[in-house]
């Protein structure tokens, strides 16, 4: 059986991300939170052998987003701050496309493939926020989408936000 070992992986993961998100607040304590996520793009290339001569070269790349329902727990600080932690479940989508190129004979192939795989999972995070009005906030947050890349690997994300309560 041949055996084909990745040599000299240069991985990509630091990218831009954003969110859209609308919510309702209960009361002081408690809220729920309806937001769409696009978690970036995610690159990977690598040199292919077959333990011991150059074969080719592989490229892949995912681009996960999301579609979140989250409850939202709020504690209030005093003097406009709040801490707030939430929790929920996360749709979502990731589009990933890799291509491999054999140059092991005279002739040089490439293949490729195009894939779309989809799940749901958990989304959690941890964030701060102060009111500057009633009705204008701004916030920092961090959080988690599990398994969201090949249904393997999580994104963590830190965000800034401005909040308006309508």
């Amino acid at each position: 059986l041949p055996v084909e070992i990745l040599t000299n992986t240069k991985l990509k993961d630091r990218n831009s991300c954003f969110k859209i998100f609308v919510g309702k607040q209960f009361n002081e304590n408690w809220a729920a939170e309806l937001a769409y996520t696009s978690l970036g793009k995610f690159t990977s290339d690598s040199n292919v052998t077959d333990g011991e001569v150059l074969s080719g070269t592989e490229h892949s790349e995912a681009k996960p987003e999301c579609w979140s329902l989250s409850g939202v727990g709020i504690l209030p600080l005093g003097n406009n701050f709040s801490l707030q932690g939430k929790a929920g479940i996360c749709l979502w989508d990731d589009w990933t496309k890799a291509s491999e190129t054999d140059t092991s004979g005279e002739v040089t192939e490439t293949r490729s493939a195009d894939r779309t795989h989809r799940g749901a999972n958990l989304t959690f995070g941890l964030g701060a926020k102060y009111n500057i009005t009633n009705n204008l906030g701004i916030r920092a947050e961090w959080e988690s989408f599990e398994s969201v890349v090949n249904n393997t690997s999580s994104v963590h994300m830190w965000s800034g936000s401005l909040q308006y309560k309508f």
